[in-house]
């Protein structure tokens, strides 16, 4: 156990080093906060599915939060999300063999109901290469089914790449109706079989996660081999909602909208 705790933190260690060799003009300025106490969406975000808008329905800091709210007949593009473009300070796309650290409040309504069909509430998407066969799901995700929460992890090597490698863990929280919940996000981007890849989640109700308050641990590669790096994107997508049967299945549930709201963004 001590071993693995040094050979860990020498391995996080190595890895900003090279950000500090390499990305050095950029990557120690990462100091984005989000509460939209402003009242509306800055340029830094752009609206991406149905509606989403700052509300003042429930706050964490301040009087308004950024509500996303998703009807069960949006068969389309059944997304409600916002997608982060970037400013002056921190970057919207995320290189390989950087690491970053996001951390983020979430609140769940007093009359939410366990759904049995998946959600995503955070991604970290890529722009794939042109060259790519392997589709279009995110490097990675922390999802929603049931009442618990889970997150799929993605990669490849592959420049061209044809498959994906993927890791799914499960049953990481529970929902509390009625409550903040705060995530904070670690990732060390590295697409190599034997490099430095790695991500840890921290989740808890009511007040910030410290470290004991771990829900992932994984340490493997992390990400896509392509030109661009990876960005961030927040809010609710229920892909299944594209067939007709999955939406059925969520109104048996008694589930005609899900909604949610975010607060304290930090990059």
């Amino acid at each position: 156990m001590i071993l693995e705790f040094f050979a860990l933190h020498i391995r996080r260690v190595s890895i900003l080093f090279t950000i500090f060799l390499f990305f050095s003009d950029y990557s120690y300025s990462q100091t984005f906060t989000e509460n939209w106490e402003s009242g509306h969406l800055e340029s830094h975000w752009a609206q991406e599915g149905f509606s989403n808008k700052i509300s003042n329905d429930q706050s964490l800091s301040g009087s308004y939060s950024f509500k996303s709210e998703l009807p069960a007949d949006v068969y389309a593009n059944p997304r409600s999300e916002i997608r982060f473009e970037g400013n002056q300070n921190t970057p919207k796309y995320q290189d390989q063999l950087t690491s970053w650290r996001i951390s983020f409040s979430v609140y769940f309504p007093e009359d939410f109901k366990p759904d049995p069909v998946k959600e995503s509430i955070l991604q970290l998407k890529d722009i794939m290469d042109p060259c790519d066969k392997a589709g279009g799901n995110p490097p990675f995700k922390i999802g929603l089914e049931n009442d618990e929460i889970n997150a799929t992890v993605r990669w490849t090597d592959q420049k061209c790449a044809n498959s994906l490698g993927l890791k799914y863990f499960g049953g990481l929280m529970k929902v509390v109706p009625g409550k903040w919940h705060y995530f904070t996000l670690e990732v060390g981007w590295d697409h190599r079989a034997n490099g430095d890849g790695y991500i840890d989640l921290y989740a808890s109700i009511d007040n910030p996660p410290s470290n004991k308050n771990r829900v992932l641990r994984y340490s493997g590669p992390t990400g896509y081999n392509d030109n661009l790096g990876h960005y961030l994107k927040l809010g609710i997508y229920k892909w299944l909602w594209k067939k007709r049967g999955n939406v059925n299945k969520s109104i048996k549930a008694g589930i005609k909208s899900r909604i949610l709201y975010l607060s304290l963004i930090h990059i």
